[in-house]
């Protein structure tokens, strides 16, 4: 069935429309959102009555406090409900931007297809839940796909390039002053760079980003020197097996699609052959700290991805396991 744009605004509004759905019922399917939509209301309410307040209350969190900042001064012009109605619409502007990319990237794919991949993000839980309890995933996200778009643009536009490069890195910025783990996708954003501009573009474009980058360095210094920084026992204390376990599961999910392919199929047999050695020890290791590790029953209530729901609506551990092997 081919698709006008009539009928393309139609289905999105749809798909917006469950949002709202969502919303009015309280909408959990993450599992942890709900939770962490309570304690980040915590930390709002502390960052409005003041910085000093809120940076108190913060302590030594791992998340980063500018997502709690922005709510906080927010809330000071919006109601509560107002301002989650509006982070719907703003949730719900990842899937058009994403729509938007795929149409850049993959010009000749038929674009009703490229349009229900991006409307697949309206089933993602996770998603769901940031949008209906106002979490900072989504607004991270956004920002993330909006890097990706200006990152088709200047390797794939032939015009204005650099400028498109600095919004790719200053949408990246954004990204991971929300959430810092996008920050990691500099890296591969600076490889790329080095491939197509000159060294002179590319440094412009690294002081570029120190210079956005000084409101989290003093943070940083502010953390350190009121010894809220990140301690050493909370380090120890993190769960570093349990977030591998969900990595592997999450990454599996998401790449599974591709060996439906017999070809893909004879490639990762081919590679494992190869590499037998290396592989042999990695399985192993991994099954010897398996069988010294029992997964907390918490991880199976709070996010962690679709496997650990499903193993936990199973009540079978095991699926947990076999996902992992599966996905190493």
């Amino acid at each position: 069935m081919i698709l006008n744009d009539k009928n393309k605004t139609i289905y999105f509004l749809l798909f917006l429309a469950s949002l709202f759905f969502s919303f009015f019922y309280g909408e959990n399917s993450s599992g942890g959102a709900k939770l962490d939509h309570a304690i980040t209301k915590s930390y709002v309410d502390n960052f409005a009555l003041g910085y000093n307040t809120g940076f108190k209350y913060f302590g030594n969190q791992i998340h980063s406090p500018f997502f709690y900042i922005l709510l906080a001064e927010t809330k000071k012009i919006f109601s509560p409900n107002i301002l989650s109605i509006i982070y719907i619409f703003i949730s719900s502007s990842i899937p058009i931007i994403f729509y938007l990319t795929l149409k850049k990237k993959f010009s000749r794919v038929n674009t009703n297809t490229l349009f229900a991949l991006s409307l697949l993000i309206f089933f993602s839980p996770y998603f769901r839940s940031s949008a209906v309890w106002l979490t900072n995933d989504n607004l991270a996200l956004l920002f993330f796909v909006l890097s990706i778009n200006k990152y088709v643009h200047f390797t794939e536009v032939q015009n204005k390039k650099f400028q498109n490069f600095i919004l790719c890195l200053f949408f990246l910025i954004l990204a991971s002053y929300i959430r810092q783990n996008y920050a990691i996708f500099s890296v591969f954003y600076f490889v790329k760079a080095f491939n197509i501009f000159s060294k002179k573009e590319v440094l412009y474009a690294f002081i570029f980003c120190l210079f956005l980058s000084i409101p989290e360095f003093i943070f940083l210094k502010y953390m350190y020197s009121s010894k809220n920084f990140y301690s050493s026992e909370l380090i120890l204390r993190a769960d570093y097996f349990l977030n591998l376990l969900a990595f592997l599961t999450i990454y599996f999910f998401y790449i599974f699609p591709i060996f439906l392919s017999q070809n893909m199929w004879i490639q990762l047999f081919n590679f494992y052959k190869r590499n037998y050695i290396i592989t042999f020890l990695i399985i192993s290791l991994f099954l010897f700290y398996l069988s010294n590790y029992n997964i907390p029953q918490s991880a199976f209530t709070f996010g962690n991805g679709v496997f650990f729901k499903i193993s936990n609506i199973l009540e079978i551990k095991f699926i947990i396991y076999i996902i992992s092997l599966l996905s190493i």
